[in-house]
C-alpha cells in the first residue's frame, strides 16, 4: 500500500472525538485526501465509512452516506 495511504487511513482510524466533532473531521480528511492526491476504490471508501459510522449521530451517518454516494455518482473515489 501507498505509505501516504496508510499514513492517512491510521490518522482517520486512530481519530478520536465527540459525534460532534467527526463529521467536521471527516469532511476535513476528505478535503486532505483530495488535495495529496490520495484516492480510495469504492470498496475502501466503505471500509473507512462503516468504521466511522459508529462514531457518528444517526443523522450525520446519513449525511456522510448521501456525500459517499454522490462522490461515487460523479466518479470521484
Amino acid at each position: 500500500m501507498d505509505p501516504k495511504k496508510e499514513a492517512f487511513l491510521k490518522e482517520i482510524l486512530n481519530s478520536s472525538g465527540n459525534q460532534k466533532e467527526m463529521l467536521p473531521f471527516i469532511m476535513s480528511m476528505i478535503t486532505k485526501a483530495k488535495s495529496e492526491q490520495i484516492n480510495f476504490s469504492t470498496e475502501e471508501a466503505m471500509m473507512l465509512f462503516n468504521q466511522m459510522g459508529n462514531k457518528l449521530s444517526p443523522s450525520d451517518q446519513n449525511r456522510l452516506m448521501q456525500l459517499f454516494k454522490f462522490m461515487q455518482s460523479k466518479g470521484t473515489k
